[in-house]
């Protein structure tokens, strides 16, 4: 099987990238590509870099201060975190560790001088023979098993189904809905008008800024929304139903809900519920936030078998999301 490598850089960059590129096609059964090799003239250039990301099992990033200032090349490092590619840093040595991606921070990353690019590239193949041997391919074909509308339409009328239980019987009575980024909002607010006809609770966005070199969650918008959160509920214990349409990663949402008990405390109440999620690994991780946990699963009416039967699937939305 070929291990197939994509390439981020700044085109500012070019001269190093030839050199890695070049030493990296010495490595056997590794297919190295990158964005001018392989975009024609006409290409849709957003679309078909998300096409390369997802054809790639790893992606090498070269992180110069050119290409820390290139949304483009933060697009890919953040879209190959949250897709769950191999991910190798390759970190100039004048970058600081603030001005890097907070989970690129997380990683033994190579250190780059260009005195010493032989030993950077001893390092680099090191790096990318053991990914290879421990690598188990989790490449997406987006076009492959696909959702139809309707069928998405009816995952949000089944969760919507198990959240009004809670509502129902008493159990859960969320203060605010908040949707995790664009995606989230959209079915948050599908979901909240198919359980509250009225104007509250209401549907608020838990922005993600994945441009951030801080954690995704911390920034002016969020921290002003939680101010409001909290002024409006001063004298009320407050419930949050936290809605993504899909689990790109756990420690994503993990890292959500800690943001939340930051700004509200540990025993502010939330329940988390997505519409799809690759794998039940992702999940599992998470399980005290979601429905058939929450207090001790009386609430909702759903068992966990259940519950991961109606959200696990291999399938894809019809719009992209991973």
């Amino acid at each position: 099987m070929i291990y197939k490598i994509m390439f981020s850089y700044s085109r500012k960059n070019n001269i190093e990238r030839a050199a890695f590129v070049g030493n990296i096609r010495t490595i056997e059964g590794v297919d190295v590509f990158y964005d001018q090799q392989d975009l024609n003239l006409g290409d849709e250039v957003h679309k078909s870099l998300s096409d390369m990301l997802n054809e790639a099992d790893c992606l090498i990033a070269l992180l110069t201060k050119e290409s820390l200032a290139s949304k483009e090349v933060l697009d890919e490092v953040i879209r190959s975190h949250e897709r769950g590619k191999d991910i190798i840093p390759i970190v100039a040595n004048d970058i600081s560790m603030d001005s890097l991606p907070w989970f690129i921070r997380e990683k033994n990353f190579i250190k780059y001088e260009s005195t010493k690019f032989d030993t950077v590239f001893v390092d680099l193949r090191i790096a990318i023979e053991k990914k290879i041997k421990t690598s188990t391919s989790r490449k997406i074909t987006p076009s492959a098993n696909t959702y139809s509308w309707e069928e998405w339409w009816i995952k949000i009328l089944e969760i919507s189904r198990i959240i009004k239980t809670g509502v129902d019987n008493g159990h859960f009575n969320p203060s605010v809905i908040l949707g995790i980024s664009n995606g989230g909002l959209a079915v948050a607010d599908h979901i909240k008008r198919q359980i509250f006809p009225g104007a509250k609770p209401p549907v608020l966005s838990l922005w993600a800024d994945r441009w951030s070199s801080k954690k995704y969650f911390d920034n002016e918008y969020n921290n002003a929304l939680f101010q409001a959160i909290k002024e409006s509920n001063q004298n009320d214990p407050i419930e949050l139903l936290l809605i993504d349409d899909a689990i790109r990663s756990s420690h994503t949402i993990m890292e959500s809900i800690q943001f939340i008990q930051s700004k509200l405390g540990k025993d502010v109440k939330i329940v988390f519920v997505p519409l799809l999620s690759r794998d039940t690994s992702q999940l599992t991780q998470i399980e005290e936030y979601l429905p058939f946990s929450y207090e001790n699963g009386q609430a909702f009416m759903i068992n966990k078998a259940d519950f991961y039967s109606l959200i696990v699937s291999s399938k894809s939305f019809p719009y992209k999301i991973f």
